[in-house]
């Protein structure tokens, strides 16, 4: 008797002129879990450790993909710009740029995300060398978990504040006198000193005061928490800067235009800022 023992033959495929499955790579696999274009290209990934969401940039041409999403692949904030063909960046239009030199940004501070969009320029400085400089989409994208926020910020970011009750400070490059200030849902205050001084009046509280061009913003903290916030309407529309002073236990609010103080000022009653003339 013959016995045939650990005989392992090759199974055969079912259809021998079926390829084999060829496995996704990783980028297919992200594409498709988050519903990327096959044809975009993949600019930039930020991973968020356990707990806090990642990041995702695309570019197809120049239409470009923005993604916020969590652990599981599931998208909690997308956005998608394509620029306009006849909008210029030192004089070039969009539809003779080169689409390798336009990339898609993210400006990232804690929690807070935003897009951006910029245009490479080349500056020879010398036969050997070569330095680059960049020009930004007017628009950028805040990638929120309610909604995406699109504003409209022409420089580029360099530093991002949030300010619990007050709203975000958005510091540009290359500009040391102010920044942008936002409300908690992203609509412009305007144009605000660039630090943001709280001056202790007595025990545990301290004031603080911000001006655009039609109104100052006075706030009121307790143990470095806001409590509450005053606004009052400026007589004109001017372009200065607020100051708390501290004189004979008042609480005042001078204005200043190039070192000339405004002949009115605010005074804090403690439920309101009254306007006063001098």
């Amino acid at each position: 008797m013959l016995v045939l023992l650990g005989c392992n033959a090759k199974e055969e495929p079912t259809n021998p002129h079926e390829e084999p499955k060829k496995e996704k790579t990783r980028e297919e696999f992200i594409k498709e879990k988050l519903g990327i274009p096959a044809e975009a290209q993949i600019m930039y990934e930020a991973f968020g450790v356990v707990g806090y969401p990642s990041y995702l940039l695309a570019k197809n041409k120049k239409t470009f993909y923005f993604y916020k999403y969590d652990g599981d692949y599931k998208v909690l904030a997308k956005h998608i710009e394509t620029l306009p063909e006849d909008i210029e960046f030192r004089g070039e239009k969009v539809g003779q740029i080169d689409t390798q030199r336009i990339e898609p940004i993210l400006f990232q501070k804690n929690n807070i995300a935003i897009g951006g969009i910029r245009v490479s320029f080349a500056i020879v400085e010398s036969p050997s060398h070569t330095s680059f400089q960049y020009e930004y989409y007017s628009k950028k994208f805040v990638l929120s978990d309610e909604a995406v926020k699109v504003v409209d910020i022409p420089y580029e970011i360099q530093e991002i504040e949030y300010m619990e009750g007050i709203g975000c400070f958005i510091a540009m490059a290359d500009n040391y006198q102010w920044r942008l200030l936002y409300d908690t849902n992203w609509n412009l205050f305007g144009k605000v000193p660039l630090y943001f001084h709280k001056n202790p009046y007595s025990g545990k509280k301290s004031f603080a005061v911000l001006n655009n061009d039609k109104e100052v913003i006075f706030f009121e903290f307790k143990n470095n928490k806001l409590v509450k916030k005053y606004t009052a309407a400026l007589p004109e529309k001017t372009d200065c800067i607020a100051e708390i002073k501290f004189e004979k236990n008042e609480i005042l609010i001078y204005l200043y235009k190039n070192g000339n103080k405004k002949n009115y000022y605010f005074k804090f009653t403690g439920e309101e800022l009254m306007l006063v003339n001098t």
